[in-house]
């Protein structure tokens, strides 16, 4: 695959990362998790997709604080223990 097409790809991810970031962050300041009053597989899902974005760089911690301290509350739960 050409290196110009991965770095596309990998530059459109991220943008698209932003935009859900951005739309999530809201709701993240007045939720203790991202569907509903309990854990939800939305939780176990977005917990995956900040792992991935936060290594393609996204800077979560200082652009999108509530959404940071959901993701070190659930990255603290024993069952996201590997």
């Amino acid at each position: 695959m050409d290196q110009r097409f991965r770095s596309r790809q990998v530059e459109r991810g991220t943008e698209m990362a932003d935009i859900f970031l951005a739309r999530l962050e809201p709701h993240m300041a007045e939720n203790a998790f991202i569907a509903g009053a309990d854990v939800s597989i939305a939780d176990i899902t977005c917990w995956f997709v900040i792992n991935m974005v936060k290594m393609l760089g996204v800077d979560v911690e200082g652009r999108y604080p509530n959404i940071h301290r959901w993701h070190t509350e659930f990255t603290a739960r024993p069952s996201t223990d590997t």
